[in-house]
């Protein structure tokens, strides 16, 4: 990704985070326009799309963008929202068994750290090396 798009998306986000919504939402049409694929600018546009009451393209980009952050929670919580707002059941459903599978493999994974962990903690040191 090049230096404009990613200054660009900075300056979206900070817009965003001002309240600036509609100058944030044309920032971000900026980056798309460079960078289709951003996933960062479709998951953005998807929450303005939103905000503004445009379910369907709220979620089309909110599926755009999990397409290219899979694990992206947030992305999975927002696109849930979307589904909710369009009251589309089916892809409701589909989205959250996606987030809770999500949700399991960081579980499984904080679980194996863990594990790991305790078995280092209960094995027992070396003994010291005695001088003859």
């Amino acid at each position: 990704m090049n230096d404009r798009v990613e200054l660009l998306a900075a300056r979206a986000g900070q817009l965003a985070n001002a309240g600036q919504w509609d100058e944030a939402e044309r920032t971000w049409l900026e980056v798309r326009r460079l960078a289709p694929r951003h996933a960062k600018a479709l998951f953005s546009l998807g929450v303005h799309a939103l905000k503004r009451g445009d379910t369907a393209a709220a979620h089309e980009l909110l599926r755009e963008a999990r397409k290219e952050s899979p694990g992206d929670l947030l992305v999975l919580m927002m696109l849930v929202a979307a589904c909710r707002q369009r009251e589309d059941l089916a892809a409701e459903r589909e989205a959250r068994i996606e987030k809770l599978e999500n949700d399991l493999a960081v579980l499984k994974k904080k679980l194996a750290t863990l594990e790991q962990k305790v078995t280092e903690l209960e094995t027992p040191a070396p003994a010291p090396a005695t001088e003859d």
